[in-house]
């Protein structure tokens, strides 16, 4: 016996993307090089171009270094490339963001007419390849260098580039044919799976639905209801979810929903939860298959969190609610199944976290004695709303012996600072999450929440001397203030008091919670949950 089920994952809508014709020689030609900004980067890359000068006979190099890898080249980039260069090459992925844009801006090259070469670490070669394939170029020039990069001696980082250059080489003038992979089934056409609850199980994991958790099976009735219960169109289209760029419809996303185990009411949340993480400001495009061990964190706010008893208070980041569990789970199915962020294949987080499963609270607002979130960020109260912030795991801030407000944020401001955070090197919208506790007694010393954010900004800092050249001490977020020359100089963890984010949830006791997040190359965005009429 079987069963009809909704196929939750989706086949992508790039474009074929065509490569550029190679020429004959390199001699006599002009090599663009396109420095992402990571670590070892440029090193690298100019020591490939000396060797291609110096061997290939390539008769001008120019150089465009975009300081920062977690973003795609800039078109003034691309438009010069294209009217200057003969060939190109674009590098170095040695990490999920550095990899993955590094591949969008050869793609950009070539679909230009350059030929292009992308140089990756040979660890995160698969992943680049798979990428090219889902945004049209299985075939795409790579070029791969021994991983990791980085090492002490630049000399044998000088080492892995002259081994590294003749394969470059070799592909600025020859392609590499590679067969495109076989186009899955499109989201929403309907799947034969077993009866049996156990064999239906297995026969979804093997298909790649799941998260290796026990699901529903999307059966037709079951996605109907949901859409149903959303009020909204099955066929409309929330989002293109990267790196796939796969087509998330209310139908689609209501298919995952369902495997996650939502309820139907839930879905609305659900749906503003994609729209969130699909604005640019989050980031979705690096955050899908970075290193980093960030996850989507949701926050509900407005009347719906108790209507659909969304978790504010006790456990608040543990199990034993289903809203909190499903919404966040819905979610990471969504970007699993319709973007194609594949844990180990195109999600590369080095360890991730449990929040990679689900993610979601709501705010105590019965507990907060200020202005909730979604108020704060322009929304009424009656209004409901999510936030989503890419986050890291909560990290306990713990003061049950002092009440005074100074000595508790003193305790959160160190939580915040440690050396090992990416809010220190590239600040970003970290998330404080106070106890009910807590926030009861910092406001009882009649302290703000702009109080508190700027306690914490004036007090979670690090001396340069320490930032320096370690961590992700790139930047480009540091406050324009920073005197880099002054090794005493503070610096902070948000660039300015109101980059934090301020909630108020959990159970009684002494303690709150800091959240680190990757840092301002993803930033926290709000939605208005659209109820059905």
């Amino acid at each position: 016996m079987s069963v009809h089920v909704v196929n939750p994952a989706a086949s992508g809508t790039a474009a074929e993307v065509s490569p550029a014709p190679r020429p004959a020689t390199l001699a006599g030609t002009t090599l663009g090089v396109l420095i992402n900004g990571k670590e070892y980067s440029e090193q690298v890359l100019r020591r490939v171009a000396a060797h291609l000068t110096a061997e290939h006979g390539v008769r001008e190099v120019l150089f465009w270094d975009k300081h920062f890898p977690a973003v795609p080249a800039p078109e003034s980039f691309l438009e010069e490339i294209t009217a200057r260069c003969t060939v190109a090459v674009a590098g170095v992925g040695h990490c999920g963001a550095s990899t993955t844009n590094s591949v969008l801006d050869c793609l950009a090259l070539e679909d230009r007419g350059v030929p292009s070469v992308v140089m990756l670490s040979d660890h995160f070669a698969p992943v680049g390849r798979a990428i090219a394939a889902q945004r049209g170029l299985p075939g795409i020039a790579v070029a791969e260098i021994s991983h990791p990069l980085g090492d002490p001696d630049p000399a044998k980082v000088d080492a892995k580039a002259d081994a590294a250059a003749g394969g470059l080489a070799w592909s600025l003038l020859n392609l590499r044919p590679a067969a495109a992979p076989a186009a899955p089934q499109a989201a929403g056409e309907l799947v034969d799976i077993p009866q049996d609850a156990a064999d239906a199980f297995d026969v979804l994991s093997e298909m790649g639905w799941t998260d290796g958790l026990p699901v529903i099976p999307p059966t037709p009735e079951l996605v109907t209801a949901a859409v149903r219960a959303a009020g909204r169109d099955p066929e409309e289209t929330i989002a293109l979810i990267p790196p796939l760029k796969g087509a998330a419809t209310v139908r689609s996303i209501a298919a995952n929903a369902v495997l996650a185990g939502c309820r139907p009411e839930y879905l609305p949340v659900v749906l503003a939860a994609v729209e969130a993480v699909a604005d640019e400001k989050y980031g979705l495009v690096h955050r899908q298959i970075t290193t980093h061990a960030g996850a989507p964190l949701i926050i509900v706010n407005g009347p719906i969190a108790k209507r659909l008893a969304v978790n504010g208070s006790t456990g608040v980041f543990g199990p034993g609610w289903r809203a909190n569990s499903t919404i966040g789970r819905a979610l990471r199915l969504v970007l699993q199944n319709i973007g194609g962020a594949i844990p180990g294949v195109t999600d590369m987080s080095q360890h991730a976290h449990p929040g990679k499963y689900t993610y979601c609270i709501a705010e105590d607002e019965d507990a907060n004695p200020w202005t909730p979130l979604h108020v704060e960020r322009g929304f009424g109260r009656q209004q409901n709303a999510v936030t989503v912030v890419n986050a890291e795991a909560p990290h306990s801030a713990t003061d049950n012996v002092t009440a005074s407000a100074r000595q508790t944020l003193t305790t959160c401001a160190s939580v915040f600072a440690t050396l090992g955070s990416n809010n220190l090197y590239s600040q970003g919208e970290p998330v404080l999450a106070l106890g009910r506790e807590h926030a009861a007694g910092i406001a009882a010393e009649g302290w703000s929440k702009l109080d508190v954010k700027t306690f914490i900004y004036e007090r979670a800092r690090q001396p340069w001397k320490l930032v320096r050249g370690r961590g992700k001490s790139i930047g480009p977020n540091w406050p324009k203030w920073l005197d880099q020359a002054e090794d005493d100089d503070m610096v902070p963890v948000v660039t300015a008091p109101d980059d934090l984010i301020v909630v108020v949830c959990g159970g009684a006791g002494g303690k709150s919670m800091v959240i680190p997040t990757a840092g301002a190359q993803s930033l926290s965005v709000t939605r208005e949950i659209t109820m059905p009429a």
